[in-house]
């Protein structure tokens, strides 16, 4: 941020402060092998939450859970339809053609509509 002239930001400040959280997170499994997926989203999506809401969600937090249940539901969306886009036959096999036609993905999209108002 200081290369685009805008000094040290409040930005900067709140990703430096989900940094030192999300390293906290993997101190505490003291060298044990973790899936790094759990701590990581949560700390993404606080970064995110920092830049549109001011502020950072603990990880066990209800609202933060819940935006990061419907951005897994999202992408798990689109990373299965992209399938049908590389392999357009995929689209004539009766149990993968029923599953793309999900509605996870429309109820996940009405789930942040209705939290965002």
């Amino acid at each position: 941020m200081k290369d685009l002239g805008l000094g040290k930001t409040k930005i900067e400040e709140d990703v430096m402060e989900e940094i030192k959280h999300f390293m906290d997170v993997l101190r505490s499994h003291k060298s044990q092998p973790i899936d790094v997926k759990e701590p990581l989203s949560p700390s993404m999506s606080n970064n995110i939450c920092a830049l549109v809401f001011g502020k950072r969600f603990e990880y066990d937090d209800p609202s933060r859970q819940f935006l990061d249940k419907n951005i897994d539901e999202i992408f798990e969306y689109f990373t299965q339809t992209s399938l049908d886009v590389v392999f357009p036959w995929i689209n004539y096999i009766p149990f993968v053609s029923k599953f793309l036609e999900s509605d996870k993905p429309r109820i996940a999209f009405n789930n942040y509509k209705k939290f965002f108002q």
